[in-house]
């Protein structure tokens, strides 16, 4: 997957991984985030 958008530093993109999962928690319920995460 190619993004022009997000740097390439690693500790970069794990802080926006970061703040994306954040947000998930406070926009999603833990159950639907537990089903979410389960394969």
């Amino acid at each position: 997957m190619e993004s022009q958008v997000a740097p390439t530093n690693p500790e970069l993109v794990i802080i926006a991984l970061a703040k994306a999962v954040k947000e998930a928690f406070e926009d999603a319920p833990l159950l639907d985030l537990e089903v979410c995460l389960e394969p």
